[in-house]
């Protein structure tokens, strides 16, 4: 009950300004508890191995068989306690409470995995949302000059977005194979969010299923842009140029005023000191190849403890 206490006191501090938020990871908190005691976990380390078999020693019971029934009869029974405990170590931080949230969460009933992923769900939304509206009110009016971006600002902005989605383009292949593999049935319609998912999220999932709704988009991140002009502010390609033309190296907004005019000479040449015109045209050497605009994404491979 002392964990349970300071889970919720820990919480409440971690979110003292989103009450919402901190109840929710509460509930997510409280329902780990329950597969902790049931034995129903999935994450298998030396802390909960050891836990687990104070567990069986608290029992008292030596037969494997009727351990896992008396597990699940020490949770219903104690619970309520648990989730008690919980909410006054979240008073304790200075949390709000109501009668409404003194009732006994359900989430310990859900599938352990499923939780996992509508919290890495509504966990990734979030921050994709955050990073985008960063990148709109930046980048707006940003400028894409020949290969350059306009603030240097607003490059780093469509980094930090692609090496987002990109990064968790992983996790998310790892979860769906992991949920194809084991809670397919539950599955109705979307291919993209398992709709239990989608259900519990009450839109704070939307992303995915409307924004991530084709596999090409999580291989593409600027495809995902609310707007869709705003994709070309990322995708600054260099102008490749052919041998009559000069590579422009001002940056936008330097008015050709700047630049002095050529001096005239004091004296026109006669016509007849004018070169004689070459019999072959004068071939001037190509510039520079075009080098298309490349952001470099470290792809990690996000390995879940809890994939098998």
């Amino acid at each position: 009950m002392t964990s349970a206490y300071n889970e919720g006191k820990l919480l409440g501090e971690k979110y003292n300004n989103d009450k919402e938020k901190a109840l929710q990871a509460m509930k997510y908190s409280f329902a780990d508890y329950g597969d902790i005691i049931k034995g129903t976990d999935m994450m298998d380390n030396v802390f909960l191995t050891q836990l687990k078999n104070k567990l069986d020693k608290l029992l008292k019971e030596n037969d494997a068989n009727k351990i896992f029934d008396d597990r699940g009869k020490w949770w219903a029974n104690n619970k309520n306690r648990v989730w008690n405990a919980m909410l006054c170590g979240y008073k304790e931080a200075g949390g709000p409470i109501d009668k409404k949230n003194c009732e006994l969460p359900e989430d310990d009933k859900i599938p352990q995995f499923l939780r996992w992923f509508q919290e890495w769900t509504e966990d990734f939304c979030a921050r994709r949302n955050q990073l985008y509206e960063q990148f709109e009110k930046q980048c707006s009016s940003a400028v894409c000059s020949n290969g350059t971006i306009y603030p240097n600002e607003c490059k780093k902005l469509c980094e930090t977005y692609r090496n987002f989605i990109s990064t968790k383009k992983n996790q998310y292949d790892l979860q769906m194979f992991q949920y194809n593999k084991k809670h397919k049935n539950l599955q109705t319609n979307s291919k993209y969010i398992p709709d239990f998912i989608e259900k519990k999220c009450n839109s704070k999932c939307d992303c995915i299923s409307k924004i991530f709704n084709e596999k090409v988009k999580w291989n593409e991140p600027y495809e995902t842009f609310d707007d869709p002009t705003l994709k070309d502010k990322c995708v600054c390609i260099k102008t490749e140029f052919t041998s009559h033309e000069v590579e422009r190296k001002d940056p936008p907004g330097k008015k050709d005023k700047d630049t002095p005019p050529p001096l005239k000479p004091d004296i026109q040449p006669k016509s007849d000191e004018l070169p004689i015109p070459a019999d072959e045209p004068f071939n001037r050497d190509i510039l520079e190849k075009t080098i298309p605009f490349g952001i470099a994404v470290a792809l990690g491979s996000i390995a879940f403890l809890f994939l098998k």
